[in-house]
């Protein structure tokens, strides 16, 4: 059950102090496309999480930063060129109220 273990860093102290979530919508794409969007998406080290979504966008990526102008260049430098990507939609994070990597293994379902 255990798949890793992890070092938990503090995000502001590592100066990242900008935490985006980005919504992107893609356009219709061949195989190809889509592995070398994922291949990008992993190398990026600043996109912490990418899931896969149902609803009006296919992807959404948990994007840190230091500052509003670096989560900018991120985004119209790197994600925006993606291959296929054809929107993207950013909301930011003011303050994070709960942020667990806990899973809820005691629970009887």
């Amino acid at each position: 059950m255990i798949r890793q273990y992890v070092g938990l860093l503090d995000q502001r102290q590592l100066g990242l102090q900008v935490t985006a979530y980005v919504s992107v919508r893609m356009e219709k794409q061949p195989e190809e496309e889509q592995d070398e969007f994922h291949q990008l998406v992993t190398k990026e080290a600043h996109i912490v999480e990418c899931h896969a979504m149902s609803g009006a966008y296919d992807f959404l990526m948990k994007v840190v930063a230091r500052d509003i102008d670096h989560f900018a260049e991120l985004c119209m430098l790197k994600i925006l060129k993606y291959p296929g990507v054809a929107h993207v939609e950013s909301s930011f994070s003011l303050k994070a109220i709960k942020s667990s990597h806990a899973l809820p293994v005691n629970e009887s379902l």
